[in-house]
């Protein structure tokens, strides 16, 4: 029995329902330990555009404060 060369990685889809689109988050497509935020169905690219957003950890991070802080900031002018 040969030896297989196999990896495990996270894939996650962030799904528009009404439309049927999503967006993927995962890590990068040429391997290089990044976490990725990208389109890659034809439908999603046409709603979203054609994209691939490699990030590191540390800016990965950043990002989700900055999508934190800015949720709060549109649900606090909703509410006002």
């Amino acid at each position: 029995m040969s030896k297989e060369n196999v990896s495990v990685s996270s894939l996650f889809k962030v799904w528009n329902d009404d439309d049927g689109v999503s967006i993927e988050v995962g890590e990068d497509l040429d391997g290089l330990g990044l976490i990725e935020i990208r389109t890659v169905d034809d439908d999603s690219k046409t709603w979203f555009g054609d994209f691939r957003v490699p990030l590191s950890l540390p800016m990965a991070k950043g990002v989700v404060k900055a999508l934190q802080e800015m949720i709060r900031q549109i649900e606090n002018k909703e509410n006002q």
